[in-house]
């Protein structure tokens, strides 16, 4: 039986080596991919290389009550006493993919000196950034991953709704209101507001005040309390509320708190030969999002 490297030359091989070194590195350290989850947009990526190729990772979890009740005796002069910590366990998913290129798309590059083409080697970093901002959102029940939507995080209603339907000093009345109530504990530090992308371009294209829209006077009064400092519009957010009613997400930016645990990044492995082909195989691994201090984030239904 011929061996699957002698249907390619030494030259041929190294010319298609040299090109996906250069393609991987490209596709590898993409810092922007288009889904906002993914690239860290709404929560934090957390590399966990102790995780790496475990099945399940453990992490000390904040009771989601008494942490904030706790602190919040302290900060008051207190000195209640308890255990504010329970080890949690979360399970950890391989995403695997390939592509090729036969033989003889290698040697008509090689013999034109242009590069390989790159759409399948793109494809496999779309298929993962796309799992992680899907899963990120509504977890994967049969992985037993967590989503932000099936995390113990609190919710509430809104009686307000982010259309023309309300005046702008409603609009901001009401997004103050949620912001004040997650706030309220003592403990929550608010960051991020996200929200669907058309409740976010209403925010920000009608001018009511003057030269300033309702997102940039709802930004300014916040940073001034030290609280919400971005606004996002991700359409991830539509129709998840009761009824298929939109909701809003009011966030921490703490690494420590809410984030998107990542145990091994997207990682091209090297090409190998497999008949006439030549094949890349990528691998990535995925825990879920990590919610340690649930009292510190909201879903606000119904905007």
């Amino acid at each position: 039986m011929t061996s699957p490297t002698s249907h390619f030359d030494a030259e041929t091989l190294l010319f298609a080596e040299k090109d996906l070194l250069a393609k991987s590195s490209k596709i590898y350290r993409r810092k922007n991919p288009p889904l906002k989850l993914a690239n860290g947009q709404i929560l934090p990526l957390v590399i966990i290389p102790e995780a790496e190729w475990k099945d399940i990772y453990e992490v000390r979890e904040f009771d989601s009550i008494g942490i904030n009740c706790i602190i919040s005796d302290y900060a008051k002069g207190g000195n209640r006493v308890g255990t504010v910590t329970r080890t949690a366990q979360y399970k950890i998913k391989t995403h695997g993919s390939f592509c090729g290129w036969s033989w003889e798309e290698v040697n008509k590059a090689r013999a034109s000196n242009r590069a390989l083409e790159s759409e399948g080697l793109e494809a496999t970093r779309t298929a993962y950034d796309k799992y992680i901002n899907f899963t990120g959102y509504n977890g994967d029940e049969a992985a037993g991953l967590p989503g932000i939507f099936n995390t113990p995080i609190q919710r509430r209603s809104s009686s307000v709704q982010i259309n023309g339907n309300f005046t702008p000093d409603q609009i901001i009345g009401m997004l103050n209101d949620h912001v004040s109530f997650l706030s309220s504990n003592e403990v929550a530090l608010p960051k991020k507001l996200v929200l669907p992308t058309d409740k976010y371009n209403y925010l920000f294209n009608p001018r009511p005040y003057g030269d300033k829209t309702i997102g940039q006077m709802f930004l300014e009064n916040q940073r001034e309390l030290g609280y919400i400092e971005s606004i996002i519009g991700d359409n991830n957010l539509r129709g998840k509320g009761t009824n298929g009613t939109d909701v809003m997400l009011i966030l921490p930016d703490n690494p420590e708190e809410f984030y998107v645990a990542i145990a091994k990044p997207y990682t091209i492995l090297p090409p190998q030969t497999v008949n006439l082909e030549i094949i890349v195989h990528t691998v990535g691994r995925f825990g879920g999002v990590h919610c340690l201090k649930p009292l510190n984030s909201m879903i606000v239904e119904n905007i």
